[in-house]
């Protein structure tokens, strides 16, 4: 900061526990380098500091309990139009940026090569610089083909608009209507990666759907299944994460059943690039047979085709309908194989493009009645379910292709 003489630093405040212990690091560099922080909010529609606060000092643990609190809060403010043009702002040409680049990477031209957009043959010119390098340049290998998901505002804000385009499919929007085997494009709204990094505001989702919604004043359902349902899961798993202390630990979860799951070893549930090392001491004959069942299930392997088609997708596209996860979550914990959460929640969270921490163990918390919900009787089948929703199997045919010319009646069966 002080190379580049900056006076004024502005960010968003996080509201993650880890995230905000980052951004204190960064304040106290910037107290001592004398820059001036300002931060404003804005990754969740409420303070959830603010909402623990008003539920007596503790995150609320029903999702109606924080509708009620949410109701005599202020509202969100409407997000700010984007500015025509910057006032006052310095002006650099792709040139200038380079040499301030090199000046500042004196003792490392390689990365300033990489920051810049160049590698050490290439023979771009100036108009080429800083813009975003492929894949292969930083040394990653690109996939064979792209995700369904696309990155970007731009992309965030096409997306909703078109959306947005059928007023009474966001009005009457039902989430347990929308099709968990949708294999032209997802039946809802799919916005969550973009919420998750940060392309598309909260803010801005919430009101575009919520002018909409006051044209539908006796739209069926409660508001959990509703649009605005959505983001409110959002805000009540977000508050949890930040009110309870270890929230992604069974062990030090204060809130969390200590329920005797198959591998749960949780040094290497955090760390699941020691996998195979755990393996390899393991003496137990059934640790031994979890390991290969949960590797059966990261694949897609298990012989359940349901299962195996939702695994698949995950896999391929980094993406799969609630419907699916949930499947997929309970299948690996009290549904069949009775292992550990965390394995799933740190799986899905390498694998999904919209990777969420907060959400994700919340998810996992409540599907395997860790938390939150306690009827560990209500398992979703894994042979009923496509049955239901996919009778001619068309969404597990696209995913196991082995399937493809098996009859309707194998795919359903288990």
């Amino acid at each position: 900061m002080a190379a580049w003489k900056i006076t004024d630093l502005f960010f968003e405040a996080a509201v993650m526990p880890y995230s905000v212990e980052r951004d204190d690091r960064v304040r106290a560099i910037a107290k001592d380098l004398d820059v001036k922080v300002t931060t404003c909010r804005g990754v969740t529609l409420y303070d959830p500091h603010e909402i623990i606060r008003l539920n007596g000092g503790r995150p609320p643990m029903d999702y109606e309990v924080l509708l009620g609190i949410t109701e005599n809060m202020t509202q969100p403010a409407q997000p700010i139009p984007a500015p025509v043009k910057l006032e006052n702002a310095a002006v650099f040409s792709t040139t200038e940026l380079f040499i301030m680049l090199k000046d500042l990477c004196t003792d490392d031209s390689d990365t300033a090569n990489l920051i810049a957009g160049l590698d050490a043959e290439s023979k771009s010119t100036n108009a080429e610089l800083f813009v975003v390098p492929p894949l292969t340049a930083l040394g990653l290998t690109p996939p064979d083909s792209h995700a369904p998901l696309i990155g970007g505002e731009s992309e965030a804000l096409k997306r909703l608009d078109e959306f947005c385009k059928d007023n009474k499919r966001v009005g009457l929007f039902e989430k347990p209507k929308t099709s968990p085997v949708a294999i032209n494009g997802p039946s809802t709204t799919a916005m969550s990666a973009y919420l998750s990094f940060g392309c598309l505001s909260a803010r801005e989702f919430f009101y575009r759907i919520m002018f909409i919604q006051l044209q539908f004043p006796l739209r069926p359902g409660p508001t959990q299944i509703t649009l605005e349902g959505q983001l409110m899961w959002r805000e009540f798993f977000y508050c949890y994460a930040c009110g309870t202390p270890n929230f992604d630990s069974q062990e030090r979860n204060p809130s969390c059943k200590q329920i005797e799951w198959r591998l749960l070893d949780e040094e290497y549930v955090l760390k699941p690039e020691y996998d195979l090392k755990e393996q390899a001491s393991m003496t137990d004959a059934d640790d031994k047979l979890a390991m290969n069942q949960l590797q059966c299930w990261k694949d897609g392997r298990t012989g359940f085709p349901w299962i195996d088609a939702v695994m698949r997708q995950i896999n391929q596209e980094g993406w799969t309908h609630h419907a699916g996860r949930h499947a997929a979550a309970c299948f690996l914990t009290r549904g069949v194989l009775y292992i550990s959460w965390l394995r799933g929640a740190v799986y899905f969270q390498e694998k999904m493009i919209d990777l969420d921490w907060a959400i994700n163990v919340g998810n996992w918390l409540w599907v395997s009645a860790s938390c939150f919900f306690s009827n560990y009787r209500r398992v979703a089948s894994p042979s009923m379910f496509p049955q239901r929703w996919d009778p001619q199997g068309h969404f597990i045919r696209k995913y196991i292709p082995a399937l493809s010319k098996m009859p309707d009646s194998h795919g359903k069966r288990h």
